[in-house]
Parts: C-alpha cells; sequence; structure tokens
C-alpha cells in the first residue's frame, strides 16, 4: 500500500465494521489471512486493489463464506 502512504512495518488504525464505501481503504479477511486493501464492490464481485504495483488486485465473489470485511482504515501509526 506504499502509493496510499503505507510502508511495511506500520501500524494501520481500523474502525471495526463490515461495511465499507467504493475506494474505502479496509482490512479485509480471506481465510486466515488478513490484507489491506482499497474496496470496489460491483455486482457480483468485490475487487481488493492494492496501492502498490507490484502487487495483483483480489477478486473475491459477494457471499464467499471466508471472507469478510474486518474495518475500515482510519489511520495509522510509524515508528520513527
Amino acid at each position: 500500500m506504499k502509493e496510499a502512504g503505507i510502508f511495511d512495518g506500520d501500524y494501520v488504525l481500523a474502525r471495526r465494521q463490515s461495511m465499507a464505501e467504493p475506494g474505502d481503504i479496509v482490512v479485509a479477511v480471506i481465510g486466515e489471512e488478513a490484507t489491506v486493501k482499497k474496496y470496489y464492490p460491483t455486482k457480483k464481485y468485490i475487487r481488493l486493489e492494492p496501492a502498490n504495483q507490484d502487487f495483483e488486485a483480489i477478486i473475491v465473489e459477494k457471499g464467499t463464506p471466508d471472507f469478510y470485511i474486518a474495518g475500515k482504515v482510519i489511520g495509522l501509526m510509524r515508528r520513527m
């Protein structure tokens, strides 16, 4: 998420919520892994877009049982 100003080693602050607006940066859980991505829903799918050209988008079908939005990123902390 470096193009969104979130770098390796940063801590994201997220408000726990299950809904998001298009373009929000969210904490999404797929299976047992969490990821921080931009959220773009369509009728049938959710596209989780990285803010880093080195990574691919993740496409998830709506209703996938092991996928959910854990929260919306509202800030970050960085060590000095």
